[in-house]
């Protein structure tokens, strides 16, 4: 197997977006593997870790955020919540409004009152 290019039988299921793909040169592992399985599978998994990497950071400043500020947070959640409560609440009796006064003008035109 070539390392420089990508073959359709290594680049995996034969659709047409991984066809076009190795078409291209490039495998959908988004690796530069060259069509080689076992680059291809190097690349997965160095991406995958810097993936997995990235979470448990993001998870562990979440800890540290909760701590530090959650009294707070929680604080200013609750005023959103409040808040869009209201705005939903009016948005809902402008609608019903609206769809009063629809049926007021159609009973108006139709009724002949």
């Amino acid at each position: 197997m070539s390392n420089d290019s990508c073959s359709k039988e290594s680049c995996g299921t034969g659709s047409s977006s991984a066809s076009s793909s190795c078409d291209a040169g490039k495998c959908p592992c988004g690796g530069d593997c060259g069509g080689d399985p076992m680059a291809c599978a190097k690349a997965l998994w160095c991406s995958s870790f810097a993936v997995a990497l990235k979470q448990v950071h993001v998870d562990a400043l979440k800890a540290r955020i909760v701590k530090a500020w959650g009294p707070n947070i929680d604080k200013g959640a609750d005023a959103v919540v409040e808040a869009m409560g209201t705005v939903w609440m009016s948005k809902m009796a402008e609608a019903k409004a609206k769809g009063d006064l629809g049926a007021k003008m159609a009973a108006i035109m139709f009724g002949g009152k």
